[in-house]
């Protein structure tokens, strides 16, 4: 399914200006809004949650707040473009502290916890709470009822308060901070339907659907099966260009057009190069490292293609499309040449960044060929 593509992180002025007023979601749940007549919802029936979330609220997220609140540096990392990041809340950590002395923790959505109340453990802190008090809605409500242009320098935006006494004067200071920051207020429209949402306690997406949505689609099934047999052959020479294939293509967006003709309508799914403990047909298992080169430290490795299933941004949407050219250009390449191989690399540390020693084996004319690709 496409997603809608938004900016992320492109402007940094408009960045810094973000992170400050989200710092103060603390103060201003204390926040009144008014009163909307709400019907009730039945999370009971997960046809109608799901059709409630996709139809009703992910649009007024798409197109109100992820060309912001999207990617890894979305301000005060509050990720509204999945619903994963919604539960996960916000944190006042600094994703970029150029005083630190040792490596940060990570906080890739899906990857280094997989529960909002393990997030939470991490430092994050819910902007989902149910009911009119939501720190959610109180940002929202801010800004409707003042939109006063906003017109802070680089310095003044990067300013965030350190206590509720700091943030309570600078809200003072300067009301016109509401969400979407710097931009018209939410209509009627919208805004009944986010507290409708906040006040049925932020239902998103079943987990039958949300296991349904990682897998591959149908249409792709047959692709999907056929790159993972490639990617997982057990002779020495096929894994390292396994390897070689993942570290390269790790944070691409991946589409595939050969087996099966693509819907009418233009609808196409992407999907991450993943490093796996599980194997197909089962769900990926993802393995978490901080660099696509540091050891798996799995007994057994595969190599996975798991969809992608967040609104997707310019900012990390690199597309590239595994076809039936492609297949024959990487054979060209790396499987059928005369080369062989007795042992894969190992993970050392003094050697695994060095992709000249790790791959000095695959012949240096198909790697060359394939970074001019």
């Amino acid at each position: 399914m496409v997603k809608p593509t938004v900016r992320c992180g492109l402007d940094l002025n408009g960045l810094l200006k973000s992170v400050i007023f989200l710092n103060f979601w603390f103060v201003l749940a204390s926040c009144s809004s008014p009163e909307i007549p709400l019907e009730s919802l039945n999370q009971t029936a997960s046809e109608a949650r799901n059709e409630f979330y996709l139809k009703s609220v992910r649009p007024i997220l798409d197109n109100r707040c992820v060309s912001c609140h999207s990617c890894y540096t979305a301000p005060c990392q509050l990720n509204l473009a999945d619903h994963e990041g919604i539960r996960r809340g916000v944190t006042k950590a600094k994703l970029y502290d150029g005083s630190r002395l040792v490596e940060a923790d990570l906080t890739r959505l899906g990857i280094d916890a997989k529960s909002a109340p393990e997030w939470w453990t991490k430092g994050f802190r819910p902007v989902a709470n149910e009911g009119e008090n939501s720190l959610f809605i109180a940002t929202i409500e801010q800004r409707r009822k003042n939109l006063t242009p906003v017109n802070d320098t680089v310095k003044e935006s990067a300013e965030c308060p350190a206590d509720e006494d700091e943030m309570e004067d600078f809200i003072d200071d300067h009301p016109e901070k509401g969400m979407p920051y710097g931009l018209p207020g939410l209509s009627d429209k919208e805004a009944g339907v986010l507290h409708r949402w906040v006040q049925e306690g932020f239902p998103t997406l079943t987990p039958d659907l949300r296991a349904n949505l990682k897998a591959a689609a149908p249409i792709d099934q047959i692709d999907v099966e056929r790159w993972e047999n490639l990617l997982n052959q057990k002779d020495p020479k096929s894994q390292l260009v396994a390897r070689y294939l993942f570290e390269h293509l790790y944070l691409a967006s991946v589409e595939f057009r050969n087996q099966s003709a693509k819907p009418m309508n233009g609808e196409v799914s992407f999907y991450q190069l993943v490093r796996s403990r599980t194997e197909g047909p089962m769900a990926p298992d993802v393995i978490a490292t901080r660099r696509p080169f540091d050891d798996p430290k799995s007994l057994e490795v595969f190599y996975r293609f798991q969809r992608i299933n967040q609104t997707l941004s310019h900012k990390n949407h690199i597309v590239i499309t595994l076809d039936d050219k492609k297949w024959d250009r990487y054979q060209e390449l790396f499987y059928a040449k005369a080369w062989s191989l007795d042992k894969s690399p190992t993970y050392n540390d003094k050697t695994k960044s060095n992709p000249f020693l790790v791959f000095q084996a695959i012949p240096a004319e198909s790697r060359y060929q394939f970074l001019l690709d």
